[in-house]
């Protein structure tokens, strides 16, 4: 999963999907919040981005790569519209395109995997978890060089 300050999920709601395996409860509580907030005027415009990246990666969770690609691309949608371009929103944003890759991967679209994890490492190149990914993806489809090369 991860983590970064908007974009990773909280302690309840993690622990709902995760912990609980209850990805169903997870989805619901997003669904909510993404209903709530749009019928009224969240307080911190990232609430909206979040609950569908949240929701996304719960599809994830259940093997339910096209809704959850669907989640993730409304949520960058919306992410878009966000103006702010902190140091924060940028790792927001690079966890997106990581979660989004860990989706096209359960797919077995691997090129699309690769080219979401090159973003996310290009907006947040210290991240250890879309370097794990890259070479797990780079495993996947055998090119065994460029999975070490992530791994160093």
């Amino acid at each position: 999963m991860s983590h970064s300050s908007h974009i990773a999920p909280d302690s309840a709601f993690a622990d709902k999907m995760a912990g609980a395996g209850m990805p169903d409860a997870a989805i619901a509580d997003a669904t909510e919040i993404i209903r709530l907030a749009t019928s009224n005027a969240p307080k911190d415009p990232m609430t909206i981005p979040v609950a569908y990246n949240l929701r996304g990666m719960a599809y994830e969770h259940k093997h339910e790569c096209d809704r959850a690609i669907a989640d993730f691309n409304q949520a960058f949608q919306l992410f878009s519209e966000e103006p702010h371009r902190s140091a924060v929103r940028l790792r927001d944003k690079a966890a997106l395109y990581g979660n989004r890759a860990r989706a096209y991967s359960g797919k077995g679209e691997f090129e699309r995997a690769i080219a979401d994890l090159n973003e996310a490492i290009s907006l947040d190149p210290r991240n250890p978890v879309a370097h794990a990914d890259r070479a797990g993806v780079y495993s996947s489809i055998g090119e065994f060089d460029r999975a070490l090369a992530d791994y160093d």
